[in-house]
């Protein structure tokens, strides 16, 4: 939805260099729906190429496997069938099971505190991520770039169920 107070889309790129450590080397968020989000998701993949795009939601999946499909869609937004073609989709469910999003979250901690992660300061979405990570509650529902970051952690780590078909998501892991 586009109104004010409606979750976000958030689309975390994670990195990982030689040696094993991770770099969130792109955040971005917004209230994004139809074109828009389409258009959203094609820029990241364009700019960070990702090999591995992972999916929240039913709905989610759903809405972006038709609009990957949709060639006036496409062309609405300047994408092509062979940009959308390439495209390995993973699906997390973390809105039925906010328990498992809960427990995903504090398995990534030791990996922040044994400094894994190198996370860059000055870009105003990393620094929102931050404040999420620092404000996380187990009895409070996970900001929305927390959540993604969850979910790029996990895919890092092995989860997901391959979908098959064109199909893409508001999550993105990068390797």
């Amino acid at each position: 939805s586009r109104r004010t107070g409606s979750a976000l889309s958030a689309i975390f790129v994670v990195g990982v260099d030689r040696e094993g450590l991770r770099h969130p080397l792109h955040i971005r968020s917004g209230l994004w729906v139809g074109t828009d989000l389409f258009r959203e998701f094609i820029d990241v993949q364009r700019a960070f190429q990702p090999e591995e795009w992972c999916v929240e939601s039913n709905a989610a999946q759903l809405h972006v496997a038709e609009m990957l499909a949709d060639e006036a869609v496409q062309r609405a937004v300047g994408a092509t069938m062979q940009e959308c073609s390439r495209i390995a989709v993973y699906a997390l469910y973390s809105t039925e099971q906010l328990e498992q999003t809960h427990w995903g979250i504090r398995a990534a901690a030791p990996e922040l505190q044994a400094l894994r992660w190198r996370i860059p300061k000055g870009q105003s979405e990393i620094e929102e991520w931050i404040e999420d990570l620092k404000g996380y509650s187990p009895q409070e529902h996970p900001g929305d770039r927390l959540k993604a970051f969850h979910m790029a952690h996990a895919r890092l780590e092995g989860a997901g169920t391959p979908i098959i078909g064109r199909i893409a998501s508001s999550i993105v892991v990068s390797r």
